[in-house]
């Protein structure tokens, strides 16, 4: 579990600007040129400030969590559901693990989007990610806040294995 959650982090610290750039193209409505939009960001907040800081820290535990999970707990699980490894045990080992480490690690992915998505927004949010967490939770509640998206999540987790 620890090996899965430390590749992953790392990966996604490696690649969280073009990861933070995807979710910010797909929310901002002024540019009809992704290159234009790009150009602006760069320009006006810079690749470490603008792209790769921003939610990276909530993007690496999301990313840790979820994939330690699912990669930690299928063998186990898998072994559960039968001693034999036919492909209908490893497909529902695959699909429970994946969905869990998701479900599991969806308020770190809320904060992270939040994070990001919020760049494009006239008020960004101001902070890291801790304080957007808390804001959440005392604005919207622990579960309706945080788990927002959380069946979406666990399908993707499900299928991602």
């Amino acid at each position: 579990m620890l090996a899965a959650s430390t590749c992953i982090a790392a990966a996604v610290i490696i690649f969280n600007p073009l990861d933070s750039y995807r979710l910010r193209w797909q929310v901002q409505t002024k540019y009809t040129s992704m290159s234009t939009h790009l150009t602006h960001v760069l320009r006006h907040e810079g690749l470490f400030r603008g792209l790769w800081i921003r939610g990276v820290g909530a993007n690496a535990i999301g990313a840790g969590i979820s994939r330690g999970i699912g990669m930690g707990v299928y063998p186990a699980l898998r072994d559960w559901i039968s001693p034999k490894k036919t492909t209908g045990t490893m497909f529902l080992a695959g699909l429970a693990s994946g969905g869990v480490g998701y479900f599991v690690s969806t308020p770190a992915w809320v904060v992270k989007t939040r994070l990001q998505a919020g760049m494009e927004s006239t008020t960004p949010p101001i902070g890291h990610g801790l304080k957007v967490c808390t804001e959440i939770i005392q604005k919207e509640g622990f579960f309706k806040g945080l788990y927002r998206g959380a069946s979406a999540l666990i399908v993707r987790g499900a299928f991602d294995f």
